[in-house]
Parts: C-alpha cells; structure tokens; sequence
C-alpha cells in the first residue's frame, strides 16, 4: 500500500531541487514562491520562507514501527505560528483546512499557536488520532504568520498548499506566499497584488466579500450580526437573497451564468456593496 501511494505522489508532481521563484513588481506585497515540489516521506525538510538562511519550519514524515502507525507534522522556529482548529493529545494541533479565496489575518475562525518544539506539534496526520482531516487530501491550504524581520513587532501572514497521502504516508509542499507587509492580510491562493483589498489589517472587524468560482464568500462577521444579503445583476435584476448571521457565510451561485454582481449587505452596524465576478 506504502509503496503504491509513493508512486501515486511521485507521479503527481515533478521532482527538483528546491529553487526558488518570487513573482512581484514595484507595487506588489505579495511574495509567492513555487518550487519543484518538496515531498517528505519518511523523513524531515526545513522550510526557509523568505530565504533568510535561517529555517521557519520544519516538516516531519515519521513512521513508527513499534507502533504501527505514521505520523505527518511541522514545528516552527520561535517567530512562526499556524492557524489550527482542534487537539490531539493536548499538544498536536490540527492545521486547520481552508478554502481557497479564504482571508488570513489576525481575526479569523481558528486559533493561533506557535508549535515549538517540546510545546505545541501542527499535526497533519496521525492514525492514532480520532480527526485526520488532512488525510488523502491534494493542493489544500493552510494558513501561516512569522515575524519576518528581527524585532518586528506584527506578523506577516501567508498561505501554503500542501498535498497529503490517505494512508498517512508522505506529504508534498506544492508551493506557498506571504504578504510582505507586516500586518496586512493575504487570500488563500493569492500570488499577486489584487488592490487594496489585500491590505486589510489584522486588526480589522470589516466584513470581506470575495469570491471562488461560482461561491461568493462572505466572511469576519465576528459580532453574529444578522445580515440581509441581496446579490444583484449589473442591469438591477435580483438573483439571491438571503439572511446570516454566521461568521463565515458561502453563497452557492452554481445556477447563475457567469459575469460581474453587486453583492449589497444591510444590518444594524453594515450597508455596503461590492463588485464581484462569478466565473
């Protein structure tokens, strides 16, 4: 079983040594990095996000015979930190799976830990564990802040896509970006300046409209105020409409034909529209 799903890794991705590619311009705070693609499997591999000479994190394949059973994690140096959603034991913590489009900042659903060695694990995969959610799951993304500079006092947040085998055995890194700024937020799957939108600070309670496809997202309504949501044609004709009061909402607009919306929210505390393009 081991040996087929190392085969089926192998053939999923392209193999090289870990070069480096950032794409940005004069104006751009998005620093992305696609490499050859890293696998760890029964083995370990320091990861070097901004290419400091000095390891952010350092990601573990280890399969424990005695025990029958793989474990997949990372620890971090002291100025890395990941987004999690739940417990293993206390102190492996599950990355937590987001959605591409998702918004990192500091205020997001999930919890923020640093996993040091000896404190805290971020957990990818273990059988012993009742939650694997990151089992058999293929380019998914998990969010990541570290303090790029020595005395900076904010993070800076990022994203990174990693694959990871069903059986628990061998990940890959496919590739990953942060937003240089310390403070300012980035999409999940962001590799470029989109506008000013990616500038929110960590800080911010505004809610953040985007979307996926054919998914309008609506996310950081932290205060569980109920929000009316109309979603409009260029031309003034009502497509959806609905009401929430959930932190994250996702509109599935599978139904509507492609082109540019108005997504209009009215509340206690919001009244503001936005633009959007379903694909």
């Amino acid at each position: 079983m081991k040996k087929e799903l190392r085969k089926k890794l192998a053939a999923y991705t392209s193999l090289g040594g870990a070069m480096m590619i950032m794409q940005s311009s004069a104006s751009s705070q998005i620093l992305y990095f696609n490499p050859p693609d890293i696998i760890i499997d029964n083995n370990s591999f320091d990861l070097d996000l901004n290419n400091d000479g000095v390891y952010d994190f350092r990601f573990f394949d280890l399969e424990i015979s005695s025990a029958g059973t793989e474990i997949i994690y990372c620890v971090g140096n002291d100025s890395a930190e990941i987004l999690y959603r739940s417990s293993c034991f206390n102190y492996l913590k599950f990355l937590k799976l987001l959605h591409p489009g998702q918004i990192i900042k500091n205020k997001v659903p999930g919890t923020w830990s640093p996993i040091e060695y000896g404190i805290f694990f971020g957990l990818f995969c273990w059988n012993t564990c009742t939650y694997n959610f990151w089992k058999g799951k293929y380019n998914q993304f998990f969010a990541f802040r570290f303090k790029d500079q020595p005395g900076q006092n904010k993070y800076n947040y990022g994203w990174m896509r990693v694959s990871v085998g069903a059986g628990c055995q061998a990940m890959k890194i496919n590739d990953w970006a942060y937003n240089s700024v310390p403070g300012a937020s980035i999409i999940a799957g962001q590799t470029q300046r989109i506008g000013s939108e990616d500038m929110v600070p960590e800080e911010s309670n505004e809610l953040t409209v985007y979307s996926t496809a054919k998914i309008v997202h609506i996310d950081d309504n932290f205060s569980g105020e109920l929000l009316n949501i109309s979603i409009w044609s260029v031309t003034g004709q009502l497509l959806h409409q609905m009401k929430t009061s959930s932190v994250s909402t996702a509109v599935d607009l599978q139904t509507l034909p492609a082109g540019m919306c108005l997504v209009k929210i009215e509340g206690t505390h919001t009244n503001q529209t936005w633009k959007i393009v379903i694909e």
